[in-house]
C-alpha cells in the first residue's frame, strides 16, 4: 500500500481472505482494496466478443506478469516476463514433467515467486490439470493434511521444505527398528 498512490494506472488490489480474516475495513476499501469474490463478480458482465479482442490484443513481448528477486545481492526487485517467455517456459516444464490434464498439485509456494506461478498456475493452465490451494499458513503445519487431503501427483518445493519433511519422517520412525530402520535410511 506505500506505493499505490504512484502506479496511476493502478485501479483495484485484490486480497484474498481466508475465512478466518477480519473483513476489509472501511480505509482498505477506500485506498481501491477489493475481496476476490468482488473481484470474480466484476467479471460476470463481460461479454465473449470483449474477451476475444482482449486476447487477440496481447502480443508476444507484452508483460504477462510481474516476479520479485529474493533480494539477496540487495533489496528485491519486481521483474517482468513476457507473455512469450512464460507460455514458452510453461510448455517446455509441462513436456519435460511429464504433465497431463491427470494431475493434481497442491499450491503453496508464493505466487510471487516464478516457482510458485509455473508450477501453480501456468503449468496446470497449459496441461489442463487440477490445482488445489493449501491454506495460507500451510507452511506452519498445515501443508501435511492438505498434501494427504489431495494426493497430488507431484509438488514443487524449496529446499526448507523438503528438509521439514525429512525431518517429520525421522522423527515418525524413529521408534523403529532393525531391517525396516535400515530400508527406511537407505531410501531417505
Amino acid at each position: 500500500m506505500t506505493i499505490k498512490d504512484s502506479l496511476p494506472h493502478l485501479k483495484k488490489i485484490v486480497k484474498y481472505l481466508p475465512e478466518t480474516e477480519e473483513p476489509l475495513d472501511t480505509e482498505m476499501r477506500e485506498r481501491g482494496v477489493i475481496t476476490w469474490e468482488e473481484f470474480m463478480e466484476l467479471g460476470k458482465d463481460v461479454k465473449d466478443d470483449e474477451l476475444s479482442d482482449r486476447v487477440s490484443a496481447i502480443k508476444p513481448g507484452h508483460c504477462a506478469t510481474l516476479i520479485y528477486t529474493s533480494g539477496t545481492t540487495g533489496p528485491p526487485k519486481g521483474a517482468m516476463l513476457s507473455h512469450d517467455n512464460i507460455v514458452f517456459t510453461g510448455k517446455a516444464i509441462t513436456k519435460s514433467c511429464g504433465g497431463s490434464h491427470e494431475d493434481r498439485g497442491v499450491s503453496f509456494l508464493p505466487l510471487s515467486h516464478i516457482g510458485g506461478q509455473m508450477s501453480d498456475l501456468i503449468g496446470p493452465v497449459i496441461c489442463g490439470s487440477c490445482v488445489c490451494f493449501a491454506q495460507p499458513d500451510a507452511l506452519k503445519g498445515s501443508l501435511r493434511d492438505t498434501l494427504l487431503e489431495v494426493h497430488p501427483t507431484g509438488i514443487l518445493a524449496v529446499p526448507r521444505v523438503w528438509e521439514k519433511f525429512k525431518e517429520a519422517a525421522e522423527t515418525q520412525f524413529q521408534s523403529i527398528g532393525g531391517v525396516k530402520k535400515f530400508i527406511i535410511r537407505k531410501a531417505m
